[in-house]
């Protein structure tokens, strides 16, 4: 059985945001938010909407649907 975890989707945008080498700061003015919440969505104290994750996918080279796999696969570990 895997290890649960209370990981958020929001909390999967880290990963693929730092091996882009793309800074908070970069990853919110290329979806026109702050950086401040870009810091709280990868906290996963943001509930980010299905829109939310398709703006973001795209910046990070991602398709968002692989946001939620990651999650998945995280937990199952």
């Amino acid at each position: 059985m895997g290890e649960q975890t209370n990981k958020k989707p929001g909390a999967e945008t880290k990963r693929p945001r730092i091996a882009k080498g793309m800074a908070q700061l970069q990853l919110g003015e290329a979806i026109s938010t702050k950086q401040a919440n870009i810091s709280q969505l990868e906290k996963g104290k943001l509930n980010p909407s299905v829109e939310d994750f398709e703006k973001v996918a795209p910046v990070l080279g991602i398709e968002a649907k692989e946001l939620f796999e990651n999650m998945k696969l995280h937990s199952q570990a």
